[in-house]
């Protein structure tokens, strides 16, 4: 009896050593995984980026160039432009995403997170309203250099429709099945606290090189769980100052590499080691990022304000041009509605506007069609809930996505043989040349019907006729 139980209790824990030697290989591979892998890389965000900028990195001495090889370098290296290298522009271009950020009482219910918004200078991540420290920023080019990020990097993380985080757009429902199939057309990216962090430290510590040794120390630090957030603030501003050198390292290697034109081995691996961890991906599935993390998950802008009016208002224009090309219906403005409310809240503005003065009350309207494609009004910082916005001297106006009577004949006819024209469907991406040039020319004609019958200032040259209503969508595009 006594020699056959060591026997039986073998053969009952053979699963069981089988089971822990699978789970333990599984845990290997998953840590190896980890080491090399680059989440940002592995999704769709490098393809959607590619396909943006074979259609749109057009310049026209590339397409006059009559050598084909000559031509694609060309191609080549409008694609390859930095947002930053803009900074003479006089248009002054202002890229939207949204940093999605859902735990702790960061945002609202509902929101899930902020504008993130790009221009040549810096990168600007708004908060909470009335908070100062709560609207972090960061240099542009610092970001180009160590994400390696380029104008159709932000083009696309932009227009990032599809992604497990959607701001107030996020479907729970979908968001595990999403980062499981790693189904992402946004990214992950530092916080401009940090890489700001890291520029600050570069300049309070010129010259300084840290040794290999100093490097791995830093980087078996940052792999290790940090501490939290409510320990002693001696801790908190020692950690800090860690995060802040290590980062300053890699942004000064991968300028050097940058600057040089050829990859740095010791820069490539500290970034690699440095992605996203496991950690993050479960945080994206579970919906539960915070403001404070060193990355944040950024996607389209219009999963924050799909009309880009309210980042609009925070930069103190003189006046607004909004063009309201979301998709809703022509008699409907629930997307126009949503981006006044957000201005109220988020960048306390007032906004007096009536958009249905578009469609003509009682007349017999098409499916898409306006009475007319503009409404103006008017913006004004908000005082006090007494004193709301007037509608004289206008400053704001809006131009719907919608065909009238008075728009050139040719959009006329294609709106009349469409009937989904033009408020298709996000989900159509498929646009053949008829189409896609219906669209532009509704939209230029738009704004220049908004220009001389609106009063929108306008510097393009009058038409001959341009005291007839009847024809200013004639007029050059603005």
């Amino acid at each position: 009896m006594w020699a056959a139980e060591p026997v039986q209790v073998s053969a009952a824990t053979a699963p069981i050593a089988t089971t822990i030697a699978l789970a333990s290989q599984a845990v290997r591979k998953l840590v190896a995984y980890r080491a090399v892998a680059d989440f940002n890389r592995l999704s769709l965000h490098d393809v959607y980026r590619w396909r943006l900028a074979t259609a749109y990195a057009v310049t026209r001495a590339a397409c006059e160039q009559a050598d084909p090889g000559q031509r694609l370098r060309q191609l080549a290296k409008a694609a390859r432009t930095r947002l930053s290298d803009l900074k003479e522009d006089p248009t002054g271009l202002v890229i939207c995403t949204t940093a999605n950020i859902n735990s702790g009482g960061d945002v609202r219910p509902g929101q899930g997170g902020y504008c993130l918004a790009w221009d040549a200078q810096k990168a600007t991540l708004r908060g909470e309203p009335g908070s100062a420290e709560k609207c972090q920023t960061a240099r542009t080019v610092d970001y180009e250099n160590l994400a390696g990020l380029r104008l159709f990097d932000l083009v696309a993380i932009s227009g990032a429709a599809v992604s497990p985080l959607m701001g107030s757009a996020t479907k729970v429902a979908y968001r595990i099945l999403l980062t499981a199939t790693n189904v992402r057309l946004g990214v992950w990216l530092p916080h401009p606290r940090v890489v700001r962090h890291a520029r600050e430290y570069l300049e309070s510590h010129p010259g300084q090189d840290d040794s290999r040794w100093t490097v791995c120390l830093l980087l078996a630090w940052y792999l290790l769980p940090h501490p939290r957030w409510h320990a002693s603030q001696k801790k908190q501003d020692r950690s800090k100052a860690r995060e802040a050198r290590l980062w300053a390292h890699v942004l000064q290697a991968r300028e050097k590499a940058a600057r040089d034109g050829r990859r740095r081995l010791g820069a490539l691996l500290c970034w690699r080691v440095m992605q996203p961890t496991m950690g993050l991906l479960w945080a994206e599935a579970a919906g539960h990022t915070s403001y404070r993390a060193t990355w944040i998950n950024v996607s389209d802008g219009g999963h924050y304000d799909n009309l880009g009016m309210v980042e609009a208002l925070r930069r103190n224009p003189a006046r607004v041009l909004v063009l309201d090309a979301s998709g809703d219906h022509a008699n409907t403005w629930s997307t126009l509605g949503g981006s006044m409310s957000l201005a109220r809240i988020d960048a306390d503005v007032d906004i007096a506007l009536r958009p249905e003065t578009m469609i003509d009350k009682g007349a017999h309207l098409d499916g898409g069609e306006v009475s007319r494609p503009w409404a103006r009004g008017r913006f004004q910082p908000r005082t006090s809930p007494s004193q709301p916005a007037a509608l004289d001297d206008p400053n704001l106006w809006v131009c719907k996505l919608g065909w009238w009577q008075g728009a050139p004949w040719d959009v006329v006819a294609y709106a009349k043989n469409h009937s989904s024209y033009p408020c298709e469907p996000t989900l159509q991406q498929l646009y053949d040349g008829s189409e896609f040039e219906a669209y532009r020319e509704l939209g230029a004609c738009a704004v220049d019907v908004a220009a001389y019958d609106g009063g929108l200032p306008n510097t393009a040259p009058a038409p001959p006729d341009a005291a007839s209503p009847s024809r200013p969508a004639l007029a050059p595009v603005a």
